[in-house]
């Protein structure tokens, strides 16, 4: 599911990472982002490996070092937010938080809590 979810946010296939997942690589360079191969140095980067059972591991470069790592945690749902200027990524076992990868104006990921929004309720 996860496969599909980010696959249809960012309408670019992943690339393979061995036998056991996939991942994608996100540059930011002049406020704005694009998926690319690997990793560049002067610019920061977040990658985002997940596999089959819908486990997630982000991790976000500043000049190909690694700032921050957030693994081996269970996606419910991946979510684009109306404005297009962050991912959200509801966690399975706790469904009212998530992770925040934030692609504008600057790459960023952050954790709290997660509202959805009924349309339908009174």
């Amino acid at each position: 599911m996860l496969y599909e979810d980010l696959m249809t946010l960012f309408q670019v296939t992943p690339m393979e990472d061995g036998k056991d997942g996939w991942k994608y690589v996100i540059q930011e360079q002049n406020g704005t982002y694009s998926i690319v191969d690997e990793i560049v140095t002067e610019h920061m980067s977040v990658e985002i490996y997940f596999n089959e059972y819908d486990e997630i591991r982000i991790t976000l470069y500043k000049d190909e070092k690694s700032i921050t790592t957030i693994q081996r945690i269970a996606i419910l749902k991946a979510e684009l937010e109306e404005d297009e200027d962050a991912i959200q990524f509801v966690l399975e076992r706790m469904p009212s938080r998530m992770i925040r990868l934030q692609l504008k104006p600057y790459l960023a990921v952050e954790m709290g809590l997660y509202w959805e929004v009924c349309e339908d309720c009174e």
